[in-house]
């Protein structure tokens, strides 16, 4: 996407300099630069076209900024167990006899090192080329230490670097096939039969066997078919992996009417609807108090947590958006935790369902800030209500045995099993259905997004709005039955939403529907001829770390000595695929930000020293890819490869002292991790509050020199300020933000005070160590209104230097301090509109100043805004709670503004005054040819 105005040639020049900088950080391919060259729009926007055997030679000097610690090769390895797809478990587990399985060759190295000559060795589990259906995750404990996990490298090229992660390399090369881990079952033996429907296109059905059904206790939430994702039958129709909103999702509308939040929660017996200004739902209120004499952190002075009540929606139900008393500046009903408790609609045309329980219903949050989803438990249409569960699509008889096998918690965990709800009496039922209706729903206050733009003189089209459709005439109402914890603030009503998992919605290629009750597989397939593969994701975790005490949860323990951890494991040079989707799974808000996650990913560690990961693929991931949670010591992910994940690519997440505690004295947290040298593009396919990179009680990680695009949010998100020293340093991030507003290319949030020694070893505080960000290659295109660091609510103790913003400037928001900004170059920024600075909040007081000296801004526009401070004690409150001065400013007409509290003022006479000493203003805009030279002087590339 090209941003409005834009100088073409300039668009095109960034364009191209993002291209030549990838090649520098990462291992280079032709399938890399095919991806790159795509997501650039080279060819659609700038009309070129990509030359591969350019691609191929084109060299620049390899950043070496981070070093890798180095794989373990053969040679350091004292004992080999082989493992191929067409093994034996029996075996010797030689090259010439290998085992079948990873965790029978598990078993074979712990027998091993039963031998006191390979107690202490590094032993190593070799996989040979092909896909290993995982029926469980691996765990390794700390009997496992100094274990590496590889497959082959890959391609071995004869002019390239070995272990390519890809699968073209250039110059002559031998290919090797890659081994793949799949947490899927492969449903083997299938008979597809043609099941008509009137006025519906033809579907395909198979019935899966008593012992198929047995392997798939949460169902069949998600569909592998030939190695391609198929998604569940849905309206409105779209493909997530390549259509981005608005298309697939129902538009703002006054034909929805969002039921109000409801305690408790999921529309049981007795539960009342919530008062929009009061907590939905008593909690025990947590405050730590700090002393602002000796640490100022403003409006988030306190630590403030909430138990219980409204945050029985999470486990552990803990939360500060619990809280009366977190956020004092905002008690509104947007920040208490909370979310609609239903849904009635008259726009599916396909309603009435037959049986619309265990559909599920996805939703933005207001302001796009994170998607809901919850389950339906049951449903009226027209006011008659449906609680037939058995009933089942025709022709399939109805089952009297219920969904097969499915575990307490339903279709994902941590949901009721549908088919044992709370009942009611039939004219209770219809009572209850009858008060809500009547007057307990919560209409949507925002208009249509075609009204909207009707207002605004524009085409829907041009606004991102999709028509909306024509009233169905059938009033369809569903009442929730689990989920709405996706995120941390809460809000009474949602905006954009579809419905999933429904037999009538069976109408698109790629989709598909599970009919558990009858054990019927439903699909609409792309091709004439049905798969010759198809595969269940069932587990949420392949491989699993876990260290001593790593079950102690939620108490924590002292830091554990290194004999407690899984020591110096490597994994590499294979491939992870085919999780399971977990977003409906137990979920907990990690710390004061905006997110709420699940502790689980293909790859989780808890409990780990000098983990590496290095040049694995992690590939059609319905789940998280890398989860570090608790206790992880100098973890690094190298060289790796996120793409097509339902989720984020890697995230960081620690536990504070006690579950009720603000202390993280005693170590049990991440730190000291690097995520370097990785290729990650198109991630949150399903849960849209997703990132490359996500940490919350995390101290000094480094991330960096990695390539992240075509995702939902923000590419890289710090969930509070705990501890500090972390790294975000040559980074090329650009399509952040797609489907999202209201955030940056980067974000971070510190609404919580925590005790670390991270800053001073040995003196416990509450400041943070200051993070440091240098030479990014940031574009804040799509969404990103955030700018391009949006260092968000209470954010502090940020160093910005040496990089390259373009479209975004640097935000600054309510009562965060000491973020410092400096030689950096912006191009054409915004925030919230044009700006190359924006301060949303009275400055802090003296000792806790913020900086924007010595930066580069170029403006688009004549008389642009430089910067904008909304303190109302400004100027004054800049001499002690800004450093300003020696920016320079290149404007068209050499003319700029100033925005300081309520007044106005000319950039060149504010800074004549005295109040931004040594910035000067000027018309001398620069060329194209001049930008991009400045932008490789900056990020080291000339």
């Amino acid at each position: 996407s090209r941003p409005a105005g834009i100088d073409p040639a300039w668009d095109c020049a960034w364009r191209r300099l993002a291209f030549a900088r990838a090649q520098t950080l990462v291992r280079w391919s032709e399938a890399r630069a095919v991806e790159l060259h795509d997501a650039l729009e080279l060819s659609a926007l700038c009309g070129e076209e990509l030359e591969l055997e350019a691609a191929r030679v084109r060299r620049m000097r390899t950043l070496n900024a981070f070093p890798v610690p180095a794989i373990t090769e053969p040679d350091g390895v004292l004992f080999t167990v082989h493992v191929a797809p067409s093994g034996d478990d029996t075996a010797e587990g030689t090259l010439s006899q290998p085992l079948r399985t990873l965790h029978a060759a598990l078993d074979r190295t712990r027998t091993l090192r039963r031998n006191a000559t390979y107690a202490q060795a590094r032993v190593a589990i070799q996989l040979g080329g092909g896909t290993y259906h995982m029926s469980s995750p691996l765990v390794l404990t700390p009997q496992d230490s100094l274990l590496t996990i590889r497959g082959a490298a890959g391609v071995i090229a004869a002019n390239g670097p070995r272990g390519e992660p890809n699968d073209r390399q250039s110059g002559p090369s031998q290919l090797q096939e890659r081994a793949v881990l799949s947490g899927g079952v492969r449903l083997d033996g299938l008979v597809w039969s043609t099941h008509s429907r009137p006025g519906k296109p033809d579907v395909s059905m198979a019935r899966l066997s008593p012992t198929q059904l047995r392997s798939l206790p949460r169902g069949i939430p998600a569909l592998r078919l030939d190695g391609k994702r198929a998604h569940r039958a849905r309206y409105p129709n779209a493909n997530p992996e390549v259509d981005l909103f608005p298309k697939g999702w129902v538009p703002l509308s006054k034909q929805t009417a969002w039921h109000a939040p409801e305690f408790p929660p999921y529309n049981v017996p007795g539960a009342v609807p919530c008062e929009p200004q009061r907590m939905c739902g008593n909690s025990t209120q947590v405050v730590a108090r700090v002393d602002p004499a000796k640490e100022w952190h403003g409006m988030y002075q306190d630590f403030h947590l909430g138990v219980g009540g409204a945050c029985s929606v999470y486990d552990p139900p803990v939360s500060p958006w619990c809280s009366s008393s977190f956020y004092s500046l905002r008690i509104l009903s947007e920040m208490h935790t909370r979310s609609p408790s239903g849904l009635t609609t008259d726009l599916l045309p396909n309603a009435p369902y037959a049986n619309p329980s265990g559909a599920e219903i996805h939703a933005w949050r207001p302001f796009h800030w994170y998607t809901w989803m919850w389950s339906v438990g049951n449903a009226t249409f027209n006011h008659a209500r449906y609680e037939k569960v058995s009933e089942r699509p025709p022709p399939i008889a109805p089952s009297t045995e219920g969904a097969y096998g499915l575990e307490r918690g339903g279709v994902a965990s941590g949901v009721r099993n549908r088919l044992q709800q709370p009942t009611l009496p039939a004219r209770a039922h219809r009572r209850e259905a009858e008060r809500r209706l009547a007057g307990m729903l919560w209409p949507s206050e925002a208009t249509s997004a075609v009204e909207a733009a009707a207002h605004a003189g524009v085409s829907p089209e041009a606004a991102g709005a999709d028509s909306v459709p024509a009233a169905a005439g059938v009033s369809s109402s569903f009442f929730f039955t689990g989920g709405g914890n996706q995120g941390a603030e809460g809000n009474e009503r949602a905006d954009e939403w579809f419905i999933e998992n429904v037999f009538e919605e069976l109408d698109a290629p790629g989709e598909f529907f599970f009919d558990a009750g009858a054990g019927a597989l439903y699909v609409l397939f792309n091709t004439s001829a049905p798969p010759s593969e198809v595969v269940v994701p069932t587990l949420a975790t392949l491989i699993e770390l876990r260290g001593a005490g790593a079950a102690d949860r939620p108490i924590g323990r002292a830091e554990p000595a290194t004999s407690a951890t899984v020591l110096g494991v490597v994994v590499s040079h294979l491939d992870m695929r085919d999780t399971r989707p977990t977003y409906m799974e137990p979920r907990a808000n990690p710390s004061g930000g905006d997110w709420a996650l699940e502790r689980s990913g293909a790859l989780l560690a808890d409990g780990s020293d000098q983990l590496v990961v290095d040049s694995v693929r992690f590939l059609q991931l319905d789940s998280n890819g890398v989860l570090l949670s608790g206790y992880n010591r100098a973890a690094t992910v190298a060289h790796c490869e996120f793409s097509s994940l339902g989720q984020s690519a890697v995230a960081s997440w620690g536990f504070t002292d006690g579950m009720l505690s603000n202390e993280g004295l005693r170590g049990d947290f991440p730190r000291g991790t690097s995520i370097v040298h990785n290729w990650c593009h198109d991630i949150g396919l399903l849960q849209k509050q997703s990132s490359f990179y996500f940490q919350a009680i995390t101290a000094e990680a480094t991330v960096g020199s990695n390539v992240i695009f075509n995702v939902p949010r923000a590419a890289v998100n710090f969930n509070d300020g705990f501890g500090g020293g972390s790294r975000l340093q040559a980074n090329l991030m650009f399509n952040t933000c797609r489907e999202s507003g209201d955030h940056g290319a980067f974000n971070s949030w510190d609404r919580l005070p925590y005790v670390t020694d991270v800053r001073q070893p040995g003196v416990a505080s509450t400041l943070p160590a200051w993070n440091d960000f240098e030479r990014n290659f940031i574009v804040s295109n799509y969404g990103a209104d955030g700018g391009c660091f949006d260092n968000d609510d209470g954010s502090s103790f940020y160093e910005l230097h040496h990089n390259l913003c373009v479209f975004g400037g640097f935000k600054s928001d309510f009562d965060g301090n000491r973020k410092l900004s400096h030689h950096n170059l912006y191009v054409y920024p915004k925030v919230y509109g044009a700006a190359c600075f924006k301060e949303m909040q009275a400055l802090p007081p003296d000792g806790c100043a913020e900086g924007f000296y010595n930066n580069t801004c170029v403006l688009d526009q004549p008389n642009g805004t430089y910067f904008d401070i909304a303190d109302s004690a400004c100027p004054g409150s800049l001499a002690y709670g800004m450093r300003l001065g020696n920016n320079t400013i290149l404007v068209p007409g050499g003319a700029a503004r100033v925005s300081c509290g309520h007044h106005v003022h000319d950039a060149a006479a504010f800074a004549a005054d005295g109040y931004d000493h040594g910035t000067t203003i000027s018309g001398d805009v620069p060329t194209v040819a001049e930008l991009v030279e400045w932008a490789e002087t900056l990020l080291g590339m000339n």
